[in-house]
């Protein structure tokens, strides 16, 4: 891309949200005359007596995109067992599940299981480039806001640790 290029575009969103749980769907397009980008993300909670679970789905696509609009495997949540944004590219796809239920108190046990890829170009579900990987871990609702804290094994053989907050409304389930 050339520094002295200057274009028009136009991005439409489109979210579905509810008070408690936040954003549990997602989709954006942006069109311009030097990149092109789409999105779709959906994050539905479902009650299982005592357990939450959030099936979890991203679909990317980009042409052209800038190194800051690309799309990372997980988005701000990351994948299991790589740090936020290791994987990026012009294509994204993932499919997860997490679940979350109450221990004691305010804490509550989460576990999460994800496959997907990213890739700079070609088809979305391409051959290569696929990971899986699970998330394990405990989050409480603190006197600073909600955190959790989790451990995430991938099948490239690699580990990683995540802390984060999360939606006080959302059980663990999402973001």
């Amino acid at each position: 891309m050339r520094a002295d290029l200057s274009t028009a575009g136009a991005t439409l969103r489109v979210e579905r949200a509810t008070a408690d749980r936040g954003h549990e769907a997602r989709a954006e397009i942006t069109w311009t005359g030097v990149y092109q980008r789409a999105t779709l993300e959906a994050e539905p909670s479902l009650r299982l007596g005592v357990v939450r679970l959030v099936p979890r789905l991203r679909l990317g696509w980009g042409e052209d995109l800038p190194i800051h609009l690309q799309l990372p495997l997980g988005g701000e949540d990351g994948f299991p067992g790589l740090h936020i944004g290791e994987r990026r590219g012009s294509r994204e796809v993932m499919l997860g599940a997490a679940f979350s239920t109450p221990v004691m108190g305010p804490v509550l046990a989460r576990m999460e299981l994800a496959a997907g890829r990213t890739a700079e170009d070609g088809p979305l579900l391409g051959d290569d480039g696929w990971v899986g990987g699970a998330r394990v871990g405990l989050g409480a609702d603190t006197p600073v806001g909600p955190v959790r804290f989790e451990y995430g094994y991938s099948t490239e053989e690699r580990g990683a640790v995540y802390t984060c907050g999360w939606d006080a409304g959302s059980d663990l389930g999402g973001r």
